[in-house]
């Protein structure tokens, strides 16, 4: 069972929670980054995830998704999520099944003020929900190369491509 971010983990274990009297024995679990295995932490489970690159890349070089073919696998996400993983786990043989536990809701329309400079975008659905409301100025840091892409292809501004999602990654992408 794969959580795709801390949000999937949070919603799905409370909604599976209600079901089971107790988790199933046998079950591996799995997590694409640090924040996202402490919310399994917290109902008790332990996650395997990856030590760096906290994303769908990252996860399926796990040795636990090497050879998956005849195994199901859920991944827990929300709705209108990237589909990358549960292709590439397919093609192994894999049957998996993807269920939305959450979803993304624009914010709401307002414009951010003109003097911000630096804004930070940990994902391509976040990147689209606030593309057309950023100075065309401001710096931006996307978590990782992906995002980054999508942030280039509609801003005029700088974009600095952080390592991953994770905090200090982003933080570390601030300048001096």
């Amino acid at each position: 069972m794969f959580f795709v971010s801390a949000n999937a983990a949070r919603h799905a274990l409370d909604a599976m929670a209600d079901l089971w009297p107790q988790w199933p024995v046998g079950l591996h679990w799995l997590a694409v980054g640090e924040s996202t295995a402490a919310e399994i932490h917290r109902a008790g489970l332990a996650p395997e995830y990856p030590r760096s690159g906290f994303n769908s890349e990252a996860v399926l070089a796990l040795p636990c998704l090497a050879d998956v073919a005849g195994k199901r696998i859920l991944i827990c996400r929300g709705d209108g999520g990237r589909d990358w993983l549960a292709a590439r786990l397919r093609e192994r043989g894999a049957t998996v099944d993807v269920i939305p536990f959450y979803r993304r809701l624009p914010a709401p329309d307002r414009h951010c003020p003109d003097d911000i400079d630096t804004v930070m975008i940990t994902s391509v659905e976040g990147w689209r929900a606030l593309a057309g409301r950023i100075p065309a100025h401001a710096r931006v840091i996307a978590a990782g190369e992906r995002v980054a892409a999508a942030v280039a292809a509609d801003h005029a501004g700088p974009v600095v491509t952080a390592a991953s999602a994770h905090d200090s990654d982003m933080l570390a992408a601030l300048p001096g």
